[in-house]
């Protein structure tokens, strides 16, 4: 009896170190899903700054050549010039928005895959310790015997 109780014990034991080692598994995997997660969301604000800095370039680009032509051609071409800085302006405008956009739906969005791995990996531990508290309520139903047991021998050596 005292073999079987150590030999649960024993698989009690391998089974906790199992699941600790699923527990350590499962946050590395959330470890590695929230790096990869942020750098994907670097990489974009990273693209988004380069397009608005291509964007500003070209702003730039052509407000001097706005200033140039314009002093050379006169009221018309002022104009026309003019108009065009405009479209480039609200171009460059609806890229800074785009970028604002894009980089609070993207945290949205970790924050929804995080707080969904989040859940999932409660659920895993809720199940765990559940199986756990099993294990622990059978572990004492083992103890009991094992404790009468013992009271007996020395009550009675001969037992």
């Amino acid at each position: 009896m005292l073999k079987q109780i150590y030999s649960f014990h024993k698989k009690c034991s391998v089974y906790l170190d199992s699941v600790k080692s699923e527990l350590n598994a499962e946050r590395n995997k959330l470890d590695s899903r929230i790096e990869e997660l942020a750098s994907e969301l670097d990489e974009k604000h990273f693209l988004s700054e380069k397009m608005v800095a291509e964007l500003e370039s070209e702003q730039s680009f052509q407000s001097l050549e706005y200033n140039n032509l314009a002093a050379a051609l006169g009221t018309i071409l002022i104009f026309e010039f003019q108009k065009k800085h405009t479209d480039v302006e609200t171009s460059v405008n609806h890229c800074r928005v785009n970028d604002k956009g894009y980089t609070e739906e993207n945290n949205l969005l970790l924050i929804i895959v995080l707080k969904s791995e989040l859940e999932s990996s409660m659920a895993r531990s809720r199940a765990l310790a559940d199986r756990n508290d099993e294990m622990s309520v059978k572990l004492e139903e083992y103890k009991i015997p094992l404790m009468r047991m013992k009271q007996r021998r020395r009550q009675n050596p001969a037992f």
